[in-house]
């Protein structure tokens, strides 16, 4: 039935799970995106669950800055989405292409995504997922928000694994990567994120691998945005700065507040659709990020330098005038003193300063002292209570392999933390990282209060592994379409649980392709393939 509604026109991406066409479909007679499951996995359970989530949640959606979805199509062997065509380009690209964007641009891509989470979040729909590759600016100037998901919908039940942490880090909240729950202020620390890179072109959240990137979001703290000088207008930084809080409770209490507050605070208004038409059709290159942020580091460092010399010149002459006052009011006059005199161990003070004869008999008035009457009953301070909920639990921690262990926002150290490790008693995350796994495991476990808990955790139980032992005569190895490495190689891939793609390409041999599917506790996968022989 799919295939006589629509004709696939091309395919746009490929990942181990879905493909993405682009389609037109005769029934409605327009340009269509269609998101397909592959065949081989449209019978999962959990895949389909995941998937038909997606479907719902967009479809409860009807806003100008969210993609739209047609339809859904789903029989025994198929399930597939149709979704609103967005002639544009996403603003990852943008971004790529332009470098840091000028203000009124940026704040105008703010605040239609923001006008596009009120929506969502009004409906209880969480993205999760949101970064600049999810921000499609159409050619007529509209932005829309694509891509719900790994929308978390409160009348839905969850499907995501144990162990797995699902999101993009650099974009991720603090509360999210470490596991925690998720909510609208989730969603509004990621617009944050993305508005800053906009206005600087430097990700909030650095790192060049997906460890780096967990590992910075764990560690993560409020940037202190004086620094970047004019970058960020002065108006605009508390927003910023609340949106970017680490805290969630701390946030905005909504995207609408924010969206309302960023155009009250702005110092300009945000762009009309035909001034960011015109900008994404230009191809002049704005400043590169570390240029912009160079310059502002320097401007910020020349007027902090000044400042400080002010601000020391300042401090020189009051404590100089306080200095001198002091002379005056206990200094005695100068005294001279002959050398005659000096030698003979005597002083003579001139007679013009000199002091009247004192009279040995007379006795100098003593000062008045009064008792101040004292209290003399103190109130004892009322012995604390320590409820159960205060008293604090204990862990020992090990891991196979090595790991660093995080708790909350603080690094307990690297294991195995044999001895018992005071923490919160309640209900927490604990995250493993092992820098050649690359991929955090996550792991949520109730302290109670007064016990110690033994964790032991095997990193490989919540992983994928691929081994490629031996290819002929060579290959290029791909993970769902994404280049890893080059044959041969000893080296193990490490993919979080689920279903991927494998392909081993040659220019002149055929490719091999395979699917995997990694559920819990797997062993390796190991490949060895002949190219000559397909």
């Amino acid at each position: 039935m799919l295939e006589e509604r629509l004709k696939l026109v091309r395919e746009l991406s490929r990942s181990g799970v879905a493909t993405v066409w682009e389609a037109w479909d005769n029934s409605l007679d327009r340009k269509v995106l269609v998101k397909s499951i592959h065949p081989q996995f449209a019978r999962d359970a959990d895949l389909r669950i995941r998937f038909e989530r997606e479907a719902r949640a967009i479809a409860r959606l009807s806003h100008p800055n969210v993609v739209q979805i047609y339809d859904i199509q789903s029989d025994e062997d198929a399930l597939s989405l149709l979704l609103e065509f967005v002639e544009g380009e996403t603003l990852g690209s943008l971004l790529k292409r332009r470098g840091a964007l000028p203000f009124s641009i940026a704040l105008r891509i703010t605040t239609d995504v923001l006008a596009g989470l009120e929506q969502a979040h009004a409906q209880g729909i969480i993205h999760r997922d949101l970064k600049p590759d999810n921000i499609l600016i159409a050619r007529t100037g509209v932005v829309k928000i694509t891509d719900f998901g790994l929308a978390s919908l409160q009348d839905l039940p969850g499907v995501t694994m144990e162990g797995a942490v699902v999101g993009t880090p650099s974009y991720m909240a603090p509360e999210q990567a470490l596991g925690g729950e998720t909510s609208a202020q989730t969603d509004l620390f990621t617009c944050g994120a993305v508005f800053f890179e906009m206005l600087t072109g430097q990700r909030l959240i650095p790192g060049e691998s997906l460890g780096e990137a967990f590992q910075s979001v764990m560690k993560y703290r409020s940037p202190d945005l004086t620094v970047l000088g004019s970058v960020i207008p002065p108006a605009v930084r508390p927003l910023m700065d609340a949106l970017l809080e680490r805290d969630p409770t701390r946030r905005p209490e909504s995207a609408g507040e924010a969206r309302r507050r960023l155009f009250v605070q702005s110092p300009e208004p945000p762009a009309d659709q035909s001034a960011l038409i015109s900008f994404m059709a230009g191809t002049d290159w704005t400043r590169p990020a570390n240029e912009i942020l160079l310059k502002a580091g320097r401007h910020s460092r020349y007027w902090a330098f000044i400042g400080a010399g002010a601000l020391v010149l300042i401090l020189a002459g009051i404590w100089a005038l306080t200095f001198r006052s002091s002379q005056m009011i206990t200094e005695r006059p100068p005294i001279s003193v002959s050398q005659d005199t000096a030698v003979a161990g005597k002083v003579s003070t001139p007679d013009s300063i000199s002091s009247p004869p004192q009279d040995p008999t007379r006795e100098e008035p003593r000062p008045e002292f009064r008792a101040i009457p004292v209290e003399t009953t103190i109130a004892k301070p009322p012995k604390p209570v320590v409820t159960e909920a205060a008293r604090p639990a204990f862990a020992t921690i090990t891991s196979n392999p090595w790991a660093r262990v995080f708790y909350g926002d603080s690094l307990l150290g690297t294991t195995p933390l044999a001895a018992p490790i005071e923490l919160p008693s309640g209900r927490g995350t604990f995250l493993f990282l092992n820098d050649e796994i690359g991929l955090p495991v996550s792991q949520q476990l109730e302290l109670k209060a007064g016990d110690t808990l033994h964790i032991s955790v095997r990193l490989h139980d919540y992983l994928g592994r691929v081994r490629v032992v031996s290819v002929q005569p060579w290959a290029d190895v791909y993970v769902d379409g994404q280049f890893i490495f080059k044959t041969p190689s000893s080296r193990v891939l490490f993919l979080p649980l689920g279903k991927h793609s494998l392909e081993l390409r040659h220019p002149t041999l055929p490719t091999y392709q395979t699917d995997i599917v990694f559920e819990p506790r797997d062993p390796v996968f190991e490949v060895r393939v002949d190219l000559t022989q397909l």
